[in-house]
This record gives structure tokens, C-alpha cells and sequence, in this order.
């Protein structure tokens, strides 16, 4: 047995120690001591960080699962399936897996990056979209991503973030909506108001609707354009400490240039997005995990309150131009989304964190 103190957060204090067991059996116990301002936090926000939900074993012990099931799912011989009955090879299968991982980094990077020299924002960047009772903030900028090794140089990008509270509606419902492809068409402005259908999918994990899929709007959107020239790429992940969903528009030749092992190491996609959490009411005081550390619960209706949607949407600036009406447009489509998802939840009210 050994162990060390780690290094962390101000005020904060890690132990961890490992035991090693034969058949390359590794047993880790990780104890982390905290501290947070909360002069710092909005007050929706206080619940979350006392109920353990955020910096704990909780969320490491799942994340570490589904990071080992999506390995396993990388090595498994199996074949993924297609809508049409049809069969994706494994080494299809696995570039597909890879993009969409990519992708999902990706998002994690855009919602959570800090905004310095990187950013340049948009005038009045920080302002209220809808009406009355029904508005709340978007953070609205625009970024040049740099271009990973092998990538083309995307030029810049308009991004839109904000995060909402929906009180007394369980994260779980969210989730279940967002993830509804028949219901697609009604808030995710790529599918344009068109039914939208899943022409593949791939499971990652063994949480419900934790997978890759592929999905095709069909039909003709609002103005009765086309809709099928795109795919959307996404990945969902629904497990209990956080749920997200990231997805990114998809030429079909780009994917199916993937499916054949072509170039997915250059291919660069645009990720939007949700991170979902519960709010914490009603779960301050959480059970502690089973003696099996691999035991993890999805979220119980019943224990927490509400949910706590962070929302990402980007798009590229055709010809790198910011105009009022873009910057307007853009915050009423990520606004229109959140009271789409808001009514079809049924939830009461939402409020800006």
C-alpha cells in the first residue's frame, strides 16, 4: 500500500492511496478536502456544490466507467447497427467512435474555456434574449479555434453560452427530451423544423441513451429547403452525476469518408451542445456509494428537485462578418431552443444562473 498527498484547488487537500492486487487488479481510494467561496457562486448554484454532485467520487467513479465501457466498446469485435438494417464495420464503427469523441472534447473545451485574448466579444456580449418573465442571459463571442495538428483552420466562429435553471423538473426529463429524435425537429435549428430520423447508433455505456449516433433530417425544413445534404453527429452520455449531449452538422460524403477509414484525424467539426445537472434541492444530504465501486445509480426523480442546462450553440461567420442582425438572430435561435425544451418539459419558469 502507498500513498501521497496531490496537489489541488486553494484550500484544498488530496490523499490518494493504490494497492496492487494480482491479475493486475489496481485498487484506488482518493479522499479530497475543498474549499469555495461562496461570495463567488450564484445562489441557484450553492445546492449543487453541497450535495456532492460536482467535486466527489460520485462523479470521478462514473466518469472512470464510462471511459473504460467506451474502451471496451473500441476493442469489441461487434458491429454497429444501421436503420436500415445493414451492418457498420468495427473499423468503421471505431472511427466514428474516435470523431465523435473528438468532438465531444471539443464541446467540453468551448463551454467551459476561459474567455481571454482568445475571445473577442461582441458588443453588448452580455444581454437579455425574449420577453418579460421569459428572458435570461446569453454570453455571446467570437473565436478563431486553433487548429489541431492535420486540421484545416475553421476561421472564426460566433458562440453562444448560457446556463439555465429549471426548477422541479428532474434532470433525467431533460435529458429524455433532448435525446427524442421524433421531437428533434422542434428545437435543434440543424434539423429546421423537419422530422428528423437515426440512421445509426452505437452504444458506449450502459447508462440509457448513452451512445454515438448518427442522425438524418429528412424532408424539406422550414421555407421548404432540403434538409437531407447534412448529417448530425452526436454523442450522448446519460450518466447520473452529469448528462450531455453534443452533436455537430456532418457533410454525408465527410462521414462516409470516415466509415472507410478516410481522413477523420483532419476532419474538424463544430459542436453544440447541453450539460445537464441536477440542482442539488432536495439531494444535500446523498447516500453514500455502495461498497461496489462500480455501482452507480442513474438519477432518481424523486431525489433531485430540478436541473441545472448549461447550453453551447456555435456557428461559423460566413465571410468572418458580424453584423447586428447576426448577433440577434443567433441569440433569438438559442433562446427559441431553451423555451422549446422549457415548455416540452413542462416546467413552470426558467431563470438565468
Amino acid at each position: 500500500m502507498e500513498h501521497w498527498p496531490t496537489g489541488g484547488l486553494p484550500g484544498a487537500a488530496k490523499w490518494v492511496s493504490y494497492q496492487g492486487h494480482e491479475q493486475w487488479l489496481l485498487q484506488v481510494a482518493m479522499i479530497v478536502n475543498a474549499e469555495y467561496d461562496k461570495g463567488f457562486m450564484r445562489p441557484p448554484l450553492h445546492p449543487l456544490l453541497s450535495s456532492g454532485h460536482t467535486f466527489s467520487a460520485r462523479r470521478w467513479l462514473t466518469s472512470l466507467q464510462r471511459r473504460c465501457e467506451f474502451l471496451a466498446q473500441r476493442l469489441s469485435p461487434a458491429y454497429g447497427i444501421s436503420r436500415a438494417g445493414g451492418a457498420i464495420t468495427p473499423e468503421g464503427r471505431n472511427n466514428v467512435l474516435e470523431l465523435a469523441r473528438r468532438m465531444t472534447e471539443s464541446f467540453y473545451v468551448a463551454i467551459s474555456a476561459p474567455r481571454g485574448e482568445a475571445w473577442r466579444k461582441v458588443a453588448d456580449s452580455r444581454g437579455s434574449c425574449g420577453v418579460g418573465g421569459e428572458s435570461f442571459q446569453l454570453a455571446m463571442h467570437v473565436v478563431t479555434p486553433l487548429a489541431a495538428p492535420g486540421e484545416q483552420a475553421a476561421g472564426p466562429v460566433l458562440c453562444a453560452t448560457t446556463t439555465v435553471w429549471l426548477p422541479e423538473i428532474p434532470p433525467q426529463r431533460v435529458f429524455d427530451y433532448i435525446c427524442d429524435v421524433e421531437r428533434r425537429g422542434e428545437w435543434d435549428v440543424l434539423a429546421e423544423g423537419a422530422r428528423v430520423q437515426e440512421d445509426a447508433s452505437l452504444a458506449t455505456a450502459q447508462f440509457p441513451l448513452t451512445g454515438v449516433s448518427i442522425l438524418r433530417p429528412t424532408g424539406r425544413g422550414r421555407g421548404g429547403s432540403s434538409c437531407n445534404k447534412k448529417l448530425i453527429l452526436q454523442q450522448a452520455c446519460g450518466d447520473a452525476p452529469c448528462m450531455v449531449v453534443a452533436y455537430a452538422p456532418i457533410d454525408t460524403a465527410d462521414l462516409k469518408d470516415v466509415m472507410h477509414g478516410g481522413r477523420r484525424a483532419s476532419l474538424s467539426l463544430l459542436p453544440s451542445g447541453f450539460s445537464i445537472l441536477p440542482d442539488g434541492v432536495g439531494d444535500i444530504q446523498t447516500d453514500p456509494l455502495d461498497a461496489n465501486p462500480s455501482a452507480v445509480d442513474p438519477i432518481d426523480h424523486q431525489r433531485s428537485c430540478g436541473s441545472l442546462v448549461s447550453v453551447l450553440r456555435q456557428t461559423h461567420l460566413i465571410g468572418g462578418n458580424l453584423t447586428a442582425q447576426t448577433v440577434d438572430n443567433f441569440g433569438n435561435n438559442v433562446s427559441g431552443s431553451i423555451m422549446k425544451i422549457k415548455d416540452a418539459v413542462h416546467a413552470k419558469r426558467v431563470m438565468t444562473v
